[in-house]
Parts: structure tokens; C-alpha cells; sequence
């Protein structure tokens, strides 16, 4: 009998474990090819080398796109990353609060103030005779 039991639950473990890897890199190979496919001008991109930029042209095998305004860099597509959904790359605006009203003039009068700075004192030694 060339397989007995224990060798044949390995030999099934093994091929349950091979196939499941294989049938995981399909898969994310096509989500990859997928999103490459469907990338659209005006999409925010992270390309393989860390640039950022948004895509203004898309052409067969590359595509173009914008760093900063005026500089554009055209980059292969099998290159780009991570297409960025826009609302994660939108600057956020710094929330601006209002400044408190004093109660009385002398709240005022103290805020209206300079800080004191600390005054550092004099060292002083002792010459004593001998």
C-alpha cells in the first residue's frame, strides 16, 4: 500500500493549502487589474515609489499624471499603487474658535497685560579673609 493514513491526510493538507494560495493570488490579481482598468482622470493616485499625484491623462500602456501644479510625470500603469478615494486626500480646513469675552474691565485689563518675565537673581559670593 503505497499511502496510509496519516501520509494521505497530509499529502490532502497540503493540497487544500496550495490551492487556496493559488485561488488567493487570482483573485487579487484581478482586483489589481480591475482597479488599474478602471482608474478615471481627475482620480488621486500613490504610485509604486511613494509619489502622489492626481491622474490627468490615461493613455494604452501609461498614464500621466500631476504632482504639484504644472509638473506632470507620465508613469506606466503596472507602476501605480493605490487609487486614492478623494475624500481621504481633501485637506482639512484648521477649525477656527472664537476668542471669549471677558466679564468685567479687570479681566480685561489683565489679559490686555504682557506676561512678566521671570527675573533671575543675582548670585553673589562670599570672599572671607584668611
Amino acid at each position: 500500500m503505497p499511502f496510509s493514513g496519516p501520509d494521505l491526510t497530509l499529502l490532502l493538507i497540503a493540497g487544500v493549502f496550495l490551492a487556496l494560495i493559488l485561488f488567493n493570488g487570482r483573485k487579487r490579481k484581478a482586483a489589481i487589474t480591475n482597479m488599474k482598468n478602471n482608474m478615471k482622470i481627475g482620480a488621486n493616485v500613490i504610485m509604486a515609489g511613494g509619489v502622489k499625484g492626481k491622474v490627468v491623462e490615461i493613455r494604452e500602456d501609461s498614464v500621466v499624471i500631476e504632482t504639484t501644479p504644472g509638473i506632470k510625470i507620465e508613469y506606466l500603469k503596472a507602476a501605480v499603487n493605490t487609487v486614492v478615494a478623494p475624500s481621504l486626500d481633501a485637506p482639512v480646513a484648521p477649525v477656527k474658535s472664537a476668542p471669549a469675552k471677558a466679564k468685567n474691565s479687570a479681566s480685561k485689563a489683565k489679559a490686555a497685560t504682557p506676561a512678566a518675565k521671570p527675573v533671575a537673581k543675582k548670585t553673589t559670593t562670599k570672599k572671607t579673609a584668611k
